[in-house]
């Protein structure tokens, strides 16, 4: 029986390669083609459908289609952070590609026209096919050259009208770097019999593995937060043209069929205006129609949201386009067997082009209705915003210039007009002067966007979440900012360009200099300071002091650098702190003479000597790539910091004492008995270690600390649940994302540079460790009835609140500190990167 199932599979699959050699198997039909252009395979050599292409070959590949033919015009938008170029690559008729610019112009005046601008019913549609934004899911960007090729190469007729009736945008590649290391790990391991088991090392890739970009960020979570260059690019790119619909083609679990949205219809944002779902339905019959046709199953309205607004198929909602999302199930090799039999690599792929081709013959098809949906969705903005009881948002941060730039950044990738205030503003306990403090007025294109950034949400329709029930910007950066029930004397200049903050030293000083730790580039400059090898202290108490009669104050966490005992002349150092106050945009305050207005004198034993950190963080299995990814470009892509990682495998044959501050990810990583002898002599003597999550559990069971996790309420026994409602009421008790106003000790190091004793934090996770008895140990905590935004069900209620935040404590001549949650989330979470940093520098000082 074997022998006869091994037959048939090696003749299924022969006819399937020998199918390819004509494409007709992708096809699923013969067509007539230009000759002269090649398919994907023909440079490369390799059987397409087979191997799975890398990502100079995909780009050698549609180049070749732009030299070929006249259909075709590719343009790089963009570069990675490993300098791979991001393309688009436009296919339409020639007289379409040749008036490229006004087809562009005149579709964004229509939409944008409030009903006075008569359609021009031959005006293509724009349609935006987006694959591959997850590296690993292969089968997305391989198909990306499939339906380049057909739109390139057919000469029938049905092909012609396409090109005439639409402008095609492919975004062949939306993670390059994660693609490249995922295609690599797949082809390093291929066999030349095809193996289906799952065990295979072909099917488990080396972590990080590569769904993620260079920095291990999903960029399927980055469209709205805009924390990589891939994402500001490609929102520039996508401002530009408003296509009508966008797809976000993407692999699933090996043991899916294939989804097509819509999604969950509780689930929808309520942003998302209801006719957006009425038309993603519409889109979808067109999809079933197309793979009935080639027998796949498929399914839909099950399991996808489009709540959260981050995602390839969620942003083009809120912003007047159509999003769809494709899931395939996976094949990560060439061949995967699930409960629902065997899918090729090369059967993934034609999914995928097959409703690439349904979703174009949907817009055509109905391209009058995608647009006057777009231009509905901006004409009833201006209703939309009279109706609403809130006119604008008003936000600043007095003490940190920096921290407001890259939030204004955001804002203009997501082109939200802001403007400076034109009078005094009361902004939670501060008033801002004419110009100090910015303000967003609802009624623009992006009402909807600048709603979802901004507000705080607590109740909701559903209970479950794909992804995250809340991410209000402002919070999550930790400025001040309200709603505004009148633009009144308030809505002043608007900013048509964000100005880097410029720095400066008052006047050169014979005593020292001070600065405060509020700035967001502090941790830049104390680093430039400490490796030009100077002597730095850390004021642990507040100061005043007065030059040319102005009082400063300097608080907790401010740096001090004395002019004598340096290695540098007075002049060599008064030139270095001008040299990094204009690069770093920070105000360093030179002293006239030693005295102090008022606090600690300059010379008191509160001003603590700073050590130069040398940061080590493991990496690799059991640590979670993602939180390792972001501590990893906090310090060496932001910061300008470097920052080592090791493999965890490894970590027996370093040097720890090369060391003094070591960060543990989260993750289940146990150590070995040898490393935890090393590790504990290392803290003994001195070390940092700072712990994120559940890696903390490894440290309570070597007995370094003392973890009390609190566990979740236990179900009633006696209450009885349909088992058909058990996936659902599971998912519903998970926590996707709260934001709570956690108390805060500001005296604490881990807290320093905070002028106020609350900062909103972020909950992803259940993980909730116990205060404390010690009451010094616990510098930040969740109180009683904090929540802030997001969802909170009775249960969670319990569990996460007044419990702690940040743990600290004290082995030998070291120190360990623990973060139950992320407080680098996802890179967006300005204002607690601000403690993990405090917990980098000032970790050792903590007594």
């Amino acid at each position: 029986m074997k022998r006869i199932l091994l037959f048939l599979l090696v003749f299924f699959y022969t006819i399937i390669l020998t199918a390819q050699s004509d494409y007709s198997f992708y096809f699923n039909k013969k067509i007539k083609l230009n000759s002269t252009v090649k398919g994907p395979g023909f440079l490369s050599g390799q059987r397409f459908g087979e191997w799975h292409f890398t990502h100079d070959q995909l780009v050698s590949y549609l180049r070749y289609l732009d030299e070929k033919s006249n259909r075709v015009k590719m343009v790089e938008y963009g570069r990675t952070h490993e300098n791979r170029p991001l393309y688009l690559m436009f296919i339409s008729s020639p007289e379409n590609l040749a008036t490229l610019d006004k087809i562009r112009e005149d579709h964004l005046k229509y939409i944008y026209s409030n009903g006075s601008e008569n359609t021009n019913e031959d005006l293509p549609i724009i349609v935006w096919l987006g694959y591959g934004v997850h590296g690993n899911e292969s089968s997305a960007s391989n198909s990306s050259l499939l339906t380049g090729y057909y739109l390139t190469a057919s000469e029938e007729q049905e092909v012609s009208e396409i090109l005439r009736q639409s402008v095609i945008i492919i975004d062949p590649c939306l993670n390059p770097d994660g693609f490249n290391r995922a295609a690599n790990w797949v082809n390093m391991h291929q066999s030349n019999k095809w193996i289906d088991d799952q065990v295979s090392v072909q099917f488990t890739e080396a972590w990080p593995g590569g769904r993620t970009n260079h920095y291990w960020f999903d960029l399927n979570r980055d469209w709205l937060l805009v924390q990589q260059p891939e994402s500001k690019a490609r929102l520039e790119a996508f401002h530009k043209w408003k296509p009508a619909i966008l797809t976000d083609h993407h692999e699933m679990g090996t043991n899916g069929t294939f989804f097509f949205q819509p999604g969950v219809l509780s689930r929808i944002n309520p942003l998302t205006p209801e006719k957006n779902y009425t038309l993603t339905y519409k889109i979808g019959t067109y999809h079933s129609k197309a793979l009935d046709n080639i027998g796949s199953l498929y399914f839909s309205e099950e399991i996808f949201d489009d709540y959260y607004y981050g995602k390839g198929s969620s942003y083009p909602d809120v912003n007047g386009s159509i999003g769809i999302l494709f899931e395939q199930s996976r094949v990560n090799g060439q061949i995967v067997r699930n409960n629902h039999g065997i899918t090729t690599f090369a059967q993934a792929i034609k999914n995928q082009f097959t409703v690439s081709l349904s979703t174009i013959n949907a817009a055509i098809e109905n391209k009058e209705m995608f647009r006057d949906y777009q231009r509905e969705f901006y004409s009833s903005i201006d209703q939309l915003a009279k109706n609403d009881a809130v006119r604008a948002y008003a936000f600043g941060c007095k003490d940190d210039p920096i921290r407001i730039n890259y939030f204004l950044d955001i804002l203009e990738s997501h082109q939200i007009d802001f403007y400076k205030n034109k009078e005094n503003i009361a902004i939670n306990n501060s008033i801002y002067k004419p110009d100090e403090a910015f303000v967003v007025p609802l009624n623009q294109n992006q009402y909807r966007l600048i709603k979802s950034i901004f507000e705080k949400k607590t109740e909701f329709k559903d209970s479950i979440f794909y992804d995250l029930s809340t991410w209000t910007f402002p919070l999550a950066f930790n400025i001040d900012y309200k709603a505004l029930t009148t633009t009144s004397k308030v809505l002043g200049n608007k900013i048509e360009n964000v100005e880097k903050p410029i720095g400066n030293v008052t006047n050169q000083s014979k005593i020292g200099y001070l600065f405060n730790w509020t700035n967001y580039n502090s941790p830049t400059v104390l680093h430039k300071l400490l490796a030009h090898g100077l002597l730095v202290k850390v004021a642990s108490k507040p100061l005043q002091i007065k030059v040319e009669n102005e009082i400063f104050n300097f608080g907790n966490g401010s740096i001090f650098i004395p002019v004598s005992k340096q290695n540098k002349s007075a002049d060599k150092l008064y030139n270095l702190m001008k040299e990094i106050s204009k690069e770093h945009g920070i105000k360093i305050i030179g002293l006239e003479n030693g005295f102090r207005y008022s606090g600690i004198h300059l010379g008191s034993s509160y001003f603590i000597p700073l050590k130069k950190p040398k940061i080590l963080m493991l990496v690799g299995n059991g640590i979670n790539s993602r939180q390792a990814g972001e501590v990893w470009h906090l310090f060496d892509f932001r910061l300008n910091i470097p920052i080592t990682r090791v493999d965890v495998n490894r970590l027996n044959r370093i040097d720890l004492f090369n060391y003094n501050t070591l960060i543990i990810p989260g993750g289940e990583h146990a150590f070995s008995e040898t490393e935890s002898e090393k590790l504990e002599a290392w803290l003994k003597n001195g070390g940092n270690l700072i712990a994120i999550g559940n890696s903390a559990k490894e440290l309570d069971k070597n007995g370094w600390i003392k973890l009390k996790i609190r566990q979740p309420e236990k179900l009633d026994s006696t209450v009885r649940f349909n088992y058909s409602s058990a996936r659902e009421y599971r998912r519903s008790n998970s926590v996707n994302g709260l934001i709570f106003n956690a108390k805060v000790d500001n005296t604490h190091p881990v807290a320093y540079g905070l002028s106020t004793n609350t900062i909103p934090v972020f909950k992803n996770s259940s993980f909730t460790i116990e205060k404390l008895n010690d009451p010094f140990s616990c510098p930040v905590y969740i109180p009683e009835n904090s929540l802030l935004s997001g969802y909170l069900n009775k249960r969670n209620k319990k569990q996460l609140e007044k419990s702690a935040y940040v743990l600290n404590y004290s082995l030998g001549k070291g120190n360990i500190i623990v973060f139950a949650d992320n407080p680098n989330f996802r890179g967006y979470w300005y204002g607690t990167n601000k403690l993990f940093v405090n917990a980098v520098f000032f970790g050792g000082i903590i007594r």
